[in-house]
């Protein structure tokens, strides 16, 4: 049924005012701790321990938490320094390919923190449309996601634009 709106909209206003919105995912602290080891290729089942610690700890900060959001916040890099993995980081890591790596767990840390918040995918809003009064690409970059024409800004972005945000 969204497509028929999509599509009355567009007879109305011309296919070239009416783009979908964009999504894009980033990188949380578990991604990214799981990020990282791939990219260091440690053994997955370290990695595994060390989102399992960080997920205890988090919970514990996050019983009050209100919403999503505030709890992905509240799960921060400092919960890294509470684990065994980073009492014990300083190691020579044997890699999946055999070779051996020195590290220490702050560099550990800095690697995460550089992964945090990067963008990791890109998707079609659920409901998101833009309406302009001139052709879209006039006012944004436009990009195709799936072969459907979006926003390259998202939906925070784009309420600051004088067009017509629609949920459908």
């Amino acid at each position: 049924e969204r497509h028929k709106a999509v599509e009355i909209l567009e007879k109305k206003y011309g296919k070239d005012h009416v783009v979908a919105i964009i999504n894009y995912g980033v990188n949380g602290i578990k991604q990214s701790i799981q990020t990282v080891g791939r990219f260091l290729k440690i053994r997955p089942e370290i990695m595994d321990n060390l989102s399992k610690e960080i997920t205890q700890i988090a919970k514990d900060r996050v019983k009050h938490a209100t919403d999503d959001e505030e709890i992905e916040n509240r799960i921060i890099l400092d919960d890294i320094r509470q684990t065994s993995f980073y009492k014990e980081f300083y190691m020579d890591i044997t890699t999946t390919s055999g070779k051996n790596i020195v590290l220490n767990s702050e560099d550990f840390i800095d690697y995460v923190r550089r992964v945090v918040g990067t963008v990791n995918n890109t998707s079609v809003h659920a409901s998101g449309i833009l309406v302009m009064n001139k052709p879209v690409y006039e006012y944004i970059p436009v990009t195709r996601v799936g072969g459907i024409l979006c926003s390259s800004y998202d939906m925070k972005v784009l309420e600051e634009l004088n067009g017509l945000k629609i949920d459908i």
